[in-house]
């Protein structure tokens, strides 16, 4: 027999809330004493009506039979084993997925790119050629000597180790630079292994929710 809309509702709300409160789900003994019926057959009946309309998912019979909402393949026991569900509002879903997609998005950047932001930042800092020494008063090429008529003149020298000072200047500065770029490197491949985890952390959150 075709049973009425309103019972079918009432029979559709009532396994929504026993699923969401982590109950069992009814026998045809709870259906028959709500609904008076006076044969378990016209509780099957009810709840074939529902499945036709896909309404519910049932497998098993007796008391092994279980009913889930909706056209599911995965059918939850009509036995008390399920664990209550928290139902979370899609707003909170949507902001935390949406934040883990800005963290994702932040740290994903080309390591080149940080590489090139953190040299061009060093060189900012450090000067890349060593400042030119002051050139000092000129020295007279000869000291004359007035005291002695046979006395030589003395010819000043000028020093020779302002090249292997700025040379050392700048072997140091290259040295420091090359530093500083294997240390960024090390830095962006941190951060890309941080944003990949991320991204597997937002797929997870994505797929529980899903």
């Amino acid at each position: 027999m075709a049973h009425a809309k309103l019972n079918l509702a009432r029979m559709l709300s009532w396994i929504e809330q026993r699923l969401d409160a982590g109950q069992a789900t009814p026998t045809d003994a709870d259906i028959c004493a709500l609904f008076g019926f006076d044969s378990t057959e016209s509780a099957r009946t009810l709840l074939a009506e529902l499945a036709d309309a896909g309404k519910i998912t049932i497998k098993g019979y007796g008391p092994d039979r279980s009913i889930a909402l909706g056209r599911s393949k995965r059918a939850i026991a009509g036995v008390g084993r399920v664990a209550p569900t928290v139902k979370k509002a899609d707003a909170d879903v949507d902001r935390a997925a949406a934040r883990l997609t800005e963290i994702v998005r932040r740290c994903r950047k080309p390591a080149a790119a940080v590489v090139a932001e953190n040299a061009a930042a060093l060189l900012k800092t450090v000067n890349p050629k060593p400042a030119r020494p002051k050139p000092e008063a000129p020295m007279p090429k000869e000291v004359p000597m007035p005291a002695d008529k046979n006395a030589r003149t003395v010819k000043a020298v000028a020093p020779t180790s302002i090249e292997d000072l700025c040379e050392q200047l700048r072997e140091l500065f290259e040295a420091k630079v090359q530093d500083a770029i294997n240390a960024a490197v090390t830095r962006a491949e941190i951060a890309e292994n941080r944003a990949a985890r991320a991204e597997e952390k937002l797929a997870q959150a994505k797929a529980l929710f899903a």
